[in-house]
């Protein structure tokens, strides 16, 4: 996704999903389970 932005606002939302544009972009981050796991460590360290 790709957010133009003019003046600190959101001018418009562009997203890709055609599997064919985005391929050599490669795998991407599930940011959810990253999320999840910096809360078990936190959690584990206190």
């Amino acid at each position: 996704m790709v957010l133009d932005v003019l003046d600190g606002r959101v001018q418009a939302v562009r997203a890709v999903t055609n599997p064919d544009k985005i391929d050599h972009i490669g795998p991407v981050a599930d940011a959810w389970a990253i999320d999840r796991e910096m809360k078990r460590a936190h959690k584990r360290a206190n």
